[in-house]
């Protein structure tokens, strides 16, 4: 049987005075956070989206999360704002732990007071260090090249090597960003949970030149992060995007596995070796995908699907003192051609290609310490499959947006 937990979301937002006392005024707003993969969640990073009519909320201050009455940690950030500059959508980011298949649901109320102070578990802290900036364990350049500049969780995660986002044409010629027509901007901060927003270009040749934007989220509950891709190529001059991490993993050999249905793994011995995985699916949503094996320059097959073999857009590559997990999000069930590859030498690198005029990608990164079996070192599945959450319909009946609309 589902299992069901009602918490509620209230919220009593007073009217404000001359052009906003026709704003809507909701008493109570329920949100339902919902875990649909059928396993248990720990203390897991929720992202609500919560709407509201013209005029309704002012303030971020004047909201406060509660589940049971009990205050919860959460990080609140205006997503957008009406022309009179209340808020539109409010995005609530916070931590739920909830068991397969349950719903929880839990209360956004308006205070007239300082709201509740509420210690965070293993709350982030941010550091501006100039160039860079520091969430937690890890630093972030602010040109976005190269991207990540460390992750600490117990010695350096991050090599030297590709790093960063690139695009390649249908040349096979790869490019970079413009380090100097790059902005950089914090678009949530909090102890619960971290967004940086990359805007620039990408020069092709010397007469064209395409805008990407770059978005990294970070949780406070979990060793990941979380980085979304978009690129505007209206004259398709764009073959794949893909992002890249130079991981550092430490002398011997490297282990690796893909989330296919036959649990494909092995491990590169060299630091030239490389394995890849690459998919395609279309538009009906059948995939085909192939491994292969580069060994001493000597490229083979590995493994290739057949009738009705699957793969999961995940994997783990595991070194003496750590394991990464990696996701594409989506792999499998949106149309395009992807690619998961890893060298011996600890490169790693994920890419999408469509073919609609705008190139995007999604990907998770999660860091992990060993002893753990490479199979258990994170939940991929949980990774790639995040709680989903929504408030009542009638919610969104009263302030004319839908679900799914708020950025």
């Amino acid at each position: 049987m589902r299992l069901s937990v009602i918490v509620g979301l209230a919220m009593s937002i007073g009217l404000i005075a001359g052009s906003r006392i026709s704003a809507q005024v909701t008493n109570e707003i329920i949100l339902y956070v919902e875990e649909d993969l059928g396993i248990r969640r720990f203390f897991y990073p929720v992202d609500a989206r919560v709407p509201f009519s013209n005029g309704e909320l002012s303030d971020l201050s004047m909201v406060e999360l509660r589940h049971e009455g009990v205050p919860v940690p959460a990080t609140y950030t205006a997503l957008s704002r009406w022309p009179d500059e209340s808020i539109q959508w409010l995005a609530v980011n916070f931590n739920a732990s909830i068991g397969p298949l349950e719903t929880k649901t839990f209360n956004l109320e308006r205070v007239m007071r300082e709201r509740a102070r509420v210690d965070a578990r293993r709350g982030l802290t941010v550091t501006d260090l100039g160039s860079d900036v520091q969430i937690g364990r890890l630093r972030f350049s602010k040109n976005a090249s190269p991207l990540i500049r460390s992750v600490d969780f117990s010695g350096e995660r991050i090599g030297i090597g590709t790093n960063g986002i690139r695009v390649t044409d249908w040349m096979g010629n790869i490019h970079g960003i413009e380090q100097g027509a790059v902005t950089f901007e914090v678009m949530r901060l909090g102890q619960q949970y971290v967004e940086l927003r990359y805007e620039g270009r990408i020069e092709l040749d010397l007469e064209n030149s395409i805008p990407f934007e770059l978005s990294i989220g970070i949780p406070n509950s979990k060793s990941w992060f979380r980085a979304t891709i978009e690129i505007d190529d209206p004259d398709n001059l764009v073959s794949m995007v893909s992002f890249h991490t130079p991981l550092s993993f430490g002398e011997g050999p490297l282990a690796w596995d893909f989330g296919t249905d036959r649990w494909t793994y092995g491990a590169l011995r060299g630091v030239g070796d490389v394995v890849r995985l690459t998919t395609d699916t279309d538009v009906e949503g059948d995939t085909e995908w192939g491994v292969a094996m580069t060994v001493d320059g000597e490229t083979s097959l590995y493994e290739v699907s057949t009738g009705l073999s699957t793969v999961s857009g995940w994997g783990h590559a595991q070194g003496p003192d750590h394991v990464v997990a990696f996701g594409i999000d989506h792999l499998g069930r949106d149309p395009g051609s992807y690619l998961m590859a890893v060298t011996g030498s600890g490169q790693l690198t994920l890419g999408r290609s469509v073919n609609n005029g705008v190139q995007n990608l999604t990907i998770y990164q999660h860091f992990v310490s060993v002893p753990v079996h490479i199979g258990a070192a994170t939940s991929p599945m949980s990774m790639l499959n995040p709680l989903s959450v929504r408030c009542d319909d009638a919610r969104y009946r009263e302030t004319g947006l839908t679900p799914g609309s708020g950025r």
